[in-house]
């Protein structure tokens, strides 16, 4: 993609991917966006941040798209910083427009071509954030807008598209395109979460600061869910814990102070684990 001295006919569009060992995935996004973005005609920029990947990614990715900006982070940046750094770099960059989008995207999205590059015009066409929804091979929805279930705090269900734009409370960081005066507004991906609930924060900030969040009325691309390996109950409750998991107590310390009442943190802080701990341990007891 190149970038000329005319102003561009649409804002600019600069896809920021995180990524760590999963060279053929990161490739294929990458060459998939940049085909997506050079159909448009639209200018623009790909930032990749590799967190310590030792399988060659950074490589593959200069070798299949030289144009890639590649930053290099040490392996302890996990989704959170490496997303808010690349997001930075853009943000500072001279070429950056206010009328200009950031695109997050995970390397793992297999995008349908033709949904994303309706997704990217609807976007340059409205305000506000939008955000794309993924499914999984059996067509059920992965990635998603979110919305608040009701009579339950904090609590989330996924938005699945209805041919038409939906408003949405927050949403999953798969596939989001965010104006830049509004990145600049909210502060950013917040980088002091690790690997989750910092895509979620921000949905929750912007609407919090009233910025429109809409799903696009269709899936954009296909992205499995997470799987959950099994293995012993001691290990599981160290991962789940650890800088990737759902229960890592700092990431969950900065999320409730941020964005629930004292009530219900402490409500929380005992709920998730206890309800982590009786869904591990109840197939235990059914055997028996």
């Amino acid at each position: 993609m190149s970038q000329d001295d005319e102003k561009p006919a649409y804002p600019m569009v600069h896809a920021i991917i995180a990524c760590r060992n999963r060279k053929e995935l990161t490739v294929r996004t990458v060459v998939a966006i940049a085909e997506i973005l050079d159909r448009l005609c639209t200018h623009g920029s790909i930032t990749v941040f590799d967190d310590g990947s030792t399988d060659g990614t950074s490589a593959a990715v200069r070798t299949a798209l030289p144009s890639v900006r590649i930053v290099t982070g040490d392996g302890d940046n996990y989704w959170a910083a490496s997303m808010a750094k690349a997001e930075q770099l853009v943000l500072e960059s001279s070429t950056t427009g206010q009328r200009d989008f950031i695109l997050w995207l995970n390397d793992d999205v297999e995008l349908d071509p033709v949904e994303a590059r309706l997704a990217i015009l609807c976007a340059q066409k409205n305000d506000g954030i939008l955000v794309g929804a993924t499914v999984g091979a059996d067509g059920s929805v992965t990635y998603s807008g979110l919305i608040p279930r009701p009579r339950r705090p904090l609590t989330f269900s996924r938005v699945t598209p209805s041919g038409a734009e939906q408003r949405v409370a927050t949403f999953n960081g798969n596939f989001v395109l965010v104006p830049v005066h509004d990145a600049k507004k909210l502060g950013g991906i917040d980088g002091g979460f690790s690997h989750g609930l910092a895509d979620i924060d921000y949905g929750l900030r912007a609407t919090r600061e009233g910025v429109r969040i809409v799903l696009f009325g269709t899936p954009i691309g296909e992205c499995s869910r997470n799987t959950v390996t099994h293995q012993p109950i001691r290990c599981a409750w160290r991962d789940a814990r650890g800088p990737k998991g759902g229960l890592n107590p700092a990431n969950l310390d900065r999320f409730l102070a941020r964005h629930a009442e004292r009530y219900t943190q402490r409500y929380w802080k005992f709920a998730l684990p206890a309800s982590w701990l009786a869904k591990r341990l109840a197939p235990a007891f059914t055997r028996r």
